[in-house]
């Protein structure tokens, strides 16, 4: 719809509305100066409305068969019957003699035919209805009415100086009812077809309006009172929404139709333009990617080809390509397995894809790829293929050429993984054997060994190992490849391994011109790495540095920014060009030329280097320029925990790098009553990345370093939202206590997030077996952890908003019955005992209130509310019936907190079934004992009892057939504590129900 056309009728909704407040606020003025002129108007503007609806209803030529249309015409005998009551109304003088009874019949038979219409037509929502038959029924109905006036068979509404008749109240009240019922249909109607229609919204206001207009013509007292002008605006506003119904279905939505019908043979016609030039330009795309296209009608076996298609089957020979014709160029290998494809799909009716030789007229072999798609009619048959083809020769020629070149490159690279692997353990077997020997030597005989010759074996055992870690490193390149190199990361002292690798080269450096340096802070705290590989790491680097560097230094630095440490290794060696920064990296790649080198090597120290540096989440990066040196650097995570017992200092460093760290004391209790977090963990480094993390969102966090100091945290903290669980524990697993956890309490009561390190399937696998929420592998990510912890909270709040709101429905339900009697005992008492009926009055007044009252609306409330609650309720019952109910309370404490409407239900069940059918009556005993664990409600009387089947029933999920009595109880009780009610019971011998609800400190 364009934005004109929304504007203009947004204008005319405007101009309706200013209307209707108008003409509203000139009839609440003319009530008060002349009754009789606010009379005639108000009426005589739902006249027009009537007449109005009955027009647009006649004489527009769409929905005759529609439930509006019944509407529409019974609206317009509704404006007839209103107009002659107009004429009729006292004061008008249109007809002779007291018209007070005539105007007041013809008032009823109106709304009775308003309501009736409205409650059928509703019952005929989604029905053909014949307009004719609706017609003539309202049409025969409305004379029937009429006639029984005009004949004096209509019952009297009025009498004079006696006021309005019981059949006029009565009448009024049905009306009521049957709009209330028509309002219930028509939202039902609405839910069932998901509709957003303006058209039921309007019917259902007009039925709600029309409800409390009777209400008020119920009401009032005198004829010019202030109910009686309500009713008035109000039914003009009833007519109003009938009128904008009918309106919308008549007027407004046909023209939204029919100009959507209308933007749509617009859009087609545009489509069909755009497909002729989509279908020029595939032509065009065809010829450019020579891709061909055909299709085949079945019922004939006619072919139709594309030229790019004819070209790829025959080239430029004169061929006639038919359906016979086509399956001879198919190659006689390739027959068989054609021929079965197509019928496989077209058993299975799918699309296909075959690719296959053909063998053109001229002789030459062609590999084609055959697409193929099918038309299917309404029986089920298929009645066209159609498809596309493509020549892949070339294609599949290079694919055999690569793959016979792949095939033997990875059998190379086989070959040459395994004869790597076979020499270099063959070459660390004497390697260990010259290691050994020269080491053990030099400890055995150093005191008959020269200084020079002690220096000799050094060299021997310092050389064989270089030489064993080049075995390492080629080693290494073949498991980097394969991905078989695992990290075994924890919290390191970097600062050690510095020491221990600068005093291995300080030793190893013969040239004298090269000074060794490093630049550590004292206060440099732990890193996150594999402490073995990170020294091959610093290894590599500074051997790297010792080769290239003749003279200078080598200098071996830390630093620390925000959670990381910078590692740099820097040389005044030759350095490395700009053009040769990526190069360096690859493996057995050697800056210097093989044959005139001066360096030791086989180029794999830096390729290794790398690619363990990525394995810890970093990159090596170079900083160098030619013959100005050469700058290694990489960043290291830094440990966020603290040291534990277990980490072991090397007493071999100095104290300079000895750094004194103190456990911080772990939370063992909460500091707030809400969003608490238990985290369960035995690793302390976990446990203060996971405090850290959650304390910044402001949760409640206490730690537990076992199972079952966990399980005693659990049951002595009530208001706990989250459990943060380990999988690995000492004693008791993570399994075993998620399991005991379940036992008392569900998923959405305590939710519970496992922390685990093994397989992630496997977790889960048997995670959600023991009662799992949730998973989260470590190391963990904190941005993740709190995003899980915040979900699971979030939903474990969610359940219980909506527990509550199904108890506080139960908690609701109040028997009307009750109410009525209570209130026509209390009219019968006031004319006879008017203190006594004042008394009552109160004590209903007590009972309404604690009923309704917003205290009702919390989770628990004091004994004493709830006995008071009871005690009026006994009361009221007690003047229905008599010294036939009586009651007794044994309360040893009224200041203990239950949930409301708890008892009360109870004993008016006591009342209702056990004493009042009893001719003599009974007694009631209420019974309430606490101990410091539960409090015990006892509720026992003397009536006619039930039997087994009985209780059975009372207690059935059953809403229908057991209302919501001892089953609201029940049920409340299961939902907020998993107990539920006691019951015992013999005919004719008394009932004795009990509850028992948890009682801890005062507070439930």
């Amino acid at each position: 719809m364009s934005t004109d056309v929304k504007h203009k009728f947004a204008n005319i909704v405007i101009m309706e509305k200013t209307v209707l407040i108008a003409v509203l606020i000139i009839l609440s003025g003319l009530s008060f100066s002349s009754y009789v002129l606010f009379h005639t108007l108000a009426e005589l503007f739902c006249v027009l409305i009537s007449f109005g609806v009955v027009l647009v209803t006649l004489y527009t030529p769409v929905k005759k068969d529609s439930f509006l249309f019944l509407i529409g015409i019974a609206y317009g005998f509704v404006g007839v019957f209103d107009l002659i009551h107009t004429l009729a109304y006292s004061g008008m003088g249109v007809f002779p003699g007291d018209t007070s009874n005539l105007a007041t019949q013809l008032w009823i038979s109106a709304r009775f035919l308003q309501a009736g219409s409205l409650l059928i037509a509703a019952l005929l929502i989604g029905k053909k209805v014949d307009y004719r038959i609706s017609f003539l029924s309202v049409t025969s109905i409305s004379i029937l009415l009429g006639t029984a006036i005009i004949g004096g068979v209509f019952p009297d509404c009025f009498i004079p100086n006696s006021g309005l008749t019981l059949f006029k109240k009565v009448c009024e009240y049905i009306i009521i009812l049957l709009l209330i019922t028509s309002a219930v249909i028509l939202h039902r109607q609405q839910k069932e077809k998901n509709e957003d229609s303006k058209v039921y919204h309007n019917l259902i206001k007009a039925c709600i309006v029309s409800i409390f207009a009777e209400a008020f013509f119920t009401l009032y007292v005198s004829v010019y009172g202030l109910e009686n002008m309500i009713g008035h605006l109000l039914k003009l506003l009833s007519f109003y929404y009938i009128y904008k119904a009918i309106i919308e279905a008549y007027l407004w939505l046909p023209y939204v139709e029919a100009l959507k019908r209308l933007k749509a043979e617009e859009a087609l016609r545009e489509s069909e333009e755009s497909l002729r030039e989509s279908m020029a330009m595939l032509e065009r795309a065809q010829r450019i990617r020579g891709v061909g296209y055909w299709t085949l009608y079945l019922p004939n076996k006619e072919f139709n080809w594309s030229s790019q298609a004819r070209s790829i089957y025959v080239g430029d020979a004169d061929f006639d390509l038919t359906y016979e014709s086509l399956q001879k160029l198919t190659h006689p290998e390739d027959r068989a397995n054609v021929k079965a494809e197509l019928e496989k799909a077209l058993m299975q009716k799918l699309p296909t894809e075959i690719e296959h030789r053909i063998i053109r007229p001229g002789g030459s072999e062609v590999i084609v790829n055959l697409d193929m798609e099918m038309d299917i009619d309404h029986d089920g048959q298929i009645v066209r293929l159609f498809g596309t083809i493509v020549d892949v020769t070339k294609q599949r020629k290079a694919e055999a050429a690569q793959r016979e070149i792949a095939e033997r490159l990875i059998a190379l690279d086989k070959l040459k993984d395994q004869f790597l692997a076979n020499t270099t353990h063959e070459l660390k077997t004497p390697l260990n054997a010259i290691i050994g020997i020269s080491e053990s030597l030099s400890e055995d005989i150093s005191e008959k060994l020269s200084s020079e010759q002690q220096e000799h074996l050094s060299i021997i055992s310092l050389s064989a190992r270089r030489l064993c870690n080049l075995i390492n490193d080629i080693l290494d390149i073949s498991q980097l490849k394969n991905g078989d190199i695992k990290l075994k990361k924890k919290a390191v002292r970097l600062a050690d391994i510095i020491r221990q690798l600068i005093l291995v080269f300080e030793y190893l450096n013969h040239k004298k011109e090269v000074l060794m340096r490093w630049n550590i802070p004292e206060d440099l705290p732990l890193v996150v790495v594999d402490e073995d590989r990170i020294n091959q790491v610093l290894y590599n680097l500074l051997d790297n540095a010792l080769k290239f560097t003749e003279q200078g230094e080598i200098t071996t630095s830390v630093s620390v920014e925000a959670d990381m440490l910078i590692v740099s290794v820097t040389d005044t060696g030759i350095g490395i060009a700009k053009d040769k920064h990526e190069d360096i990296f690859k493996a057995f790649y050697q800056i210097e030329d093989p044959l005139t080198r001066n360096n030791s090597g086989i180029g794999l120290g830096l390729s290794i280097t790398q690619q363990l540096i990525q394995l810890h989440g970093s990159k090596l990066m170079l900083e160098s320029e030619g013959n100005k040196g050469s700058k290694f650097s990489f960043k290291l995570p830094v440990f966020q925990g603290q040291v534990t017992d277990d980490y072991q200092i090397n007493e071999v460093m100095t104290n300079r790098y000895n750094n004194k760290l103190e456990l911080t004391e772990l939370p063992t209790k909460f500091t707030q009553n809400e969003n608490q977090i238990l985290i369960v963990d035995d690793d302390y480094a976990n446990l203060q990345a996971a405090i850290i993390t959650l304390k910044k969102e402001g949760y409640s966090i206490a730690v537990a370093n076992n199972g079952p100091k966990a399980l005693e945290m659990i049951d002595a903290n009530p208001n706990l939202c989250l459990v943060i669980l380990d999988l690995m524990l000492p004693g008791m697993n993570g399994y075993d206590v998620c399991k005991t956890i379940r036992s008392t309490k569900d998923y959405h009561e305590l939710p519970i997030l496992m922390l685990t390190g093994r397989s992630y399937s496997d977790s889960i696998l048997m995670g959600f077996k023991v009662g799992v929420n949730d998973f989260l592998a470590k190391p963990f990510e904190p941005g993740e952890l709190k995003a899980r912890v915040s979900t699971l909270i979030e939903l474990r709040k969610s359940v219980h908003r909506t527990l509550r709101t199904e108890i506080k429905f139960l908690q609701s339900q109040i028997k009307p019955h009750f109410i009525h009697n209570a209130l026509n005992t209390i009219i019968s008492i006031s004319r006879k005992d008017h203190d006594r009926a004042i008394s009552l009055l109160v004590e209903f007044s007590n009972y309404l209130r604690g009923c309704f009252s917003y205290e009702n609306l919390e989770d628990s409330i004091s004994m004493e509310q709830e006995l008071s609650l009871i005690q009026s309720y006994i009361t009221i019952e007690q003047a229905r019936w008599g010294e036939k109910i009586k009651i007794q309370y044994h309360i040893e404490n009224k200041d203990i907190a239950i949930p409301p409407l708890i008892i009360q239900p109870i004993v008016e069940n006591c009342v209702v079934h056990g004493l009042r059918a009893k001719p003599e009556g009974g007694t009631i005993i209420v019974s309430v004992q606490s101990t410091t664990e539960k409090i015990i409600i006892t509720i026992q009387d003397d009536g006619l009892g039930m039997s087994q089947e009985k209780i059975a029933s009372l207690l059935t999920d059953d809403m229908v057939t057991r209302g919501v009595g001892l089953n609201n109880i029940n049920q409340r009780l299961r939902k907020l504590y998993g107990a539920q009610l006691s019951i015992k019971s013999e005919l004719n011998k008394g009932t004795l129900i009990q509850m028992e609800i948890p009682y801890k400190g005062g507070v439930l």
